[in-house]
């Protein structure tokens, strides 16, 4: 009955088979752009990780913000990811960190907003599919990506990938 929801849905679907591959590839990218070793890519995931707490913070404290924003600003990062030169990790590490934060600000509001718009007793089947099609996207979308990423190359996938966001 709510379309936009279907359309909400299928949306962070294709965002998930877009943003997914990334997670795969921050190692790749670390050691093969920047040849950086195992500690390295450590540091680029806890950025990951570091990030999506503070924007979950952020998002806590500020309540709430523009789905819209965060998915372009996940799309720029990622990009400028791809032109960075191979001397340039710590800037990486840092928008890594900024993805993360714009992914907590994409995500957060998304779920409130199924909450909001699906009635209580059809709320079980609305976070079944959403969640269901989040979980699938990601592996589906990691074997296009890690596809893709070997056939370009990594730091031109991440352009690639960054202006797919920006085009969702």
């Amino acid at each position: 009955k709510t379309r936009g929801l279907v359309l909400l849905i299928g949306g962070v679907t294709i965002g998930m088979m877009i943003f997914g591959p990334l997670s795969a590839v921050f190692p790749l990218m670390t050691y093969q752009h920047f040849g950086g070793d195992g500690y390295a890519a450590s540091l680029a995931e806890a950025a990951f990780g570091v990030g999506m707490l503070v924007g979950s913070g952020i998002l806590i404290a500020w309540g709430g913000g523009k789905r819209l924003a965060g998915l372009i600003a996940v799309g720029v990062a990622t990009a400028v990811c791809g032109f960075l030169p191979p001397d340039a990790f710590p800037a990486f590490i840092g928008l890594v960190a900024v993805m993360a934060v714009a992914c907590a600000w994409f995500n957060g509001p998304t779920m409130t907003l199924t909450q909001r718009n699906v009635p209580d007793d059809k709320m079980g089947r609305a976070m079944g599919l959403l969640t269901a099609a989040m979980g699938l996207a990601t592996p589906v979308g990691i074997a296009i990506g890690g596809v893709l990423a070997e056939a370009m190359g990594v730091a031109p996938f991440f352009i690639v990938d960054g202006l797919a966001c920006l085009t969702l």
